[in-house]
């Protein structure tokens, strides 16, 4: 199970993409957060990508696609280096639900919103993740809680939760990307920090992404394929349970690595 939440964890910032833009991006932070927040939802894109997972007592590498349908929709494939994939997570703007092979694990989220937020500690839920995975920051964050510079080039702002969780995100000033990203629960715990990478410059997406999940013990890295627009059907963004298979909820709980 804990292999899924590092998942969920990551891929919620794995295919964060930015226009590369035409003109100066203004030095204003009021303005340049504007700027980010205004993005249009964009057009179905899919990728393929290597995953190397890193934790206190082992090291996994896969392979993985994905694919997603703003606003709410995205399907997830990680797959050994020969075979079918071992892991499935899906969301159809209504639930989220994963399938996990090697244990004959169905795990089931009715609610994706709810869900998400309890595998994120409360600090992102559908809309915010689903945002997240085609590269914007999402208006619906609202008004920051409150905004920092962050050198050498960026600046950077949080926003503070009801319940105390925090969501914290950074832009380049000079390429208005996104690059740094990181999530915190209630109690002040970091449950995640990740840095995104632009190898290309003239590209609007990243090549990388590092990740760290310090109450997992774990790290992660991303190395992206080529995007590609993507027409999917409405029934990528379902899974049902297998023949067979063991229901289970989708809340978070922590479990073993690919188990």
């Amino acid at each position: 199970m804990r292999a899924l939440g590092i998942l969920l964890f990551v891929t919620g910032l794995a295919a964060c993409h930015r226009p590369v833009p035409t003109s100066v991006v203004p030095q204003d932070p009021a303005v340049l957060l504007a700027r980010a927040m205004a993005v249009p939802a964009t057009e179905p894109v899919s990728n393929r990508f290597s995953i190397h997972i890193h934790t206190s007592d082992q090291d996994v590498t896969a392979w993985g696609a994905l694919v997603v349908r703003s606003p709410d929709h995205f399907r997830i494939e990680v797959a050994g280096p020969i075979g079918p994939p071992v892991l499935i997570v899906a969301c159809d703007g209504q639930d989220v639900n994963a399938w996990l092979a090697t244990q004959q694990n169905f795990y089931a989220g009715e609610g994706a919103d709810r869900t998400l937020r309890a595998l994120t500690g409360g600090a992102a839920g559908l809309d915010v993740l689903t945002a997240l995975l085609v590269g914007q920051l999402p208006a619906m964050l609202g008004t920051p809680s409150g905004a920092a510079a962050a050198p050498p080039f960026g600046w950077t702002w949080w926003w503070q939760a009801p319940d105390g969780s925090r969501l914290t995100a950074a832009l380049d000033t000079r390429t208005s990307r996104l690059v740094d990203v990181a999530a915190q629960d209630a109690a002040g715990r970091v449950l995640l920090h990740a840095e995104l990478t632009h190898g290309d410059p003239t590209s609007r997406y990243p090549t990388t992404l590092a990740a760290e999940l310090p109450t997992l013990y774990a790290s992660v890295q991303i190395d992206f394929g080529a995007w590609r627009p993507a027409d999917p059907p409405d029934g990528a963004f379902h899974i049902a349970p297998p023949p067979g298979a063991h229901i289970k909820p989708l809340n978070g709980a922590p479990g073993p690595v690919g188990g």
